[in-house]
């Protein structure tokens, strides 16, 4: 980890669009609110509505001023499911910019924000860069600082950068995710398809593509990193995270083997970092989904590969590949879509 160079300002011509897979309507009026007094602001806002309603249509065409101000296009999402919805975005964005914030409706960026990220990627072309959160309640206010390893959280400068074994080993190697969400980043367009189709080292990561995706782009350069919060993570009783027995947290819970399989893979993270991701991983994933139909062979598998058995990984990854195909089989297609080609 090292310490970044002074900030410039943001190179001529970049562009950013903010993309925003919209579904929870209650939280529009702050959403706007944090575009609004971006010091620096982003070129275009594309907002898909996925509400039942059209809430966001309806409500936005009722301001145009404000949208006008902010280049803010809404149009209907798929209503499919957010990856579907994420998918609709990365259509409708067409490579329009040269970089990208996927921004989550319910979350919550500080003015700065888009002032810092815009200064990592002109003074060194980043595939992502990546600023701290905070953990907030639904109000927005902030209850909790992200659990930081010492070697960030004792750092005395405030733009660091990551190389790909350290980001690896401060993550999945300890089974814990400090690097945050999407709406918590700033990616190089080219990243996109990953995102919509998040594959690593032939291991499909989909329930962690927010850190699979900071940790693809680590392997194509560093990662930049933020040293401070610059937005909060808002938790509410109706978001996914708190859906322990939704289709996104079981992804979510199960998708750590396999991203350490896949560094394994990538000669990032050793054997033993691995056994330290399933000790951590496996048995809240054997307690909450042991006994789920679906799940149970995966279960098992983690079972075994926490006891270090020499075909345990492969099994996993049969098990995993199996729930993915059934659950989530568009992660699995040979080749990208439209969608994710755009």
């Amino acid at each position: 980890m090292t310490a970044a160079s002074a900030l410039p300002r943001p190179a001529a011509g970049m562009t950013l669009c903010t993309l925003i897979p919209a579904f929870k309507v209650q939280f529009l009026p702050d959403l706007l609110a944090c575009l609004e007094r971006q010091t620096v602001k982003p070129d275009a806002v594309l907002l898909s509505d996925d509400s039942p309603g059209a809430d966001f249509v309806q409500a936005l065409a009722g301001m145009p001023e404000r949208c006008a101000a902010l280049k803010l296009a809404v149009v209907r999402g798929p209503r499919q499911g957010a990856w579907a919805n994420i998918r609709h975005l990365a259509q409708w964005w067409a490579g329009r910019s040269a970089l990208v914030h996927l921004y989550f409706d319910d979350d919550l960026i500080y003015p700065g924000f888009y002032e810092r990220h815009f200064a990592l990627h002109a003074g060194r072309r980043f595939a992502a860069t990546v600023s701290l959160r905070w953990t907030a309640d639904e109000r927005g206010l902030p209850l909790e600082a992200p659990h930081l390893p010492a070697a960030v959280r004792q750092h005395p400068q405030r733009v660091l950068t990551l190389d790909a074994a350290l980001a690896f080993a401060s993550t999945v190697g300890e089974g814990r995710n400090w690097l945050g969400e999407f709406s918590n980043a700033v990616l190089d367009g080219a990243l996109l398809p990953f995102v919509v189709r998040p594959v690593l080292a032939g291991v499909p990561v989909i329930g962690l593509e927010d850190l699979a995706t900071f940790l693809a782009a680590a392997t194509r350069g560093p990662l930049g990193l933020v040293n401070e919060p610059l937005g909060c993570f808002r938790t509410s009783p109706g978001q996914n995270t708190a859906q322990v027995q939704g289709l996104v947290m079981k992804l979510s819970t199960c998708a750590w083997l396999p991203l350490a399989l896949a560094g394994e893979r990538l000669g990032l993270l050793s054997a033993a970092q691995r056994q330290r991701c399933a000790q951590v991983i496996g048995p809240m994933l054997i307690g909450r989904y042991g006994t789920d139909p679906d799940l149970a062979p995966l279960a098992a598998a983690a079972a075994a590969l926490m006891l270090g058995g020499t075909s345990a990984p492969a099994r996993l990854l049969d098990a995993w590949q199996t729930l993915v195909a059934a659950k989530v089989p568009h992660v699995l297609d040979p080749e990208p879509t439209t969608a994710e080609t755009a």
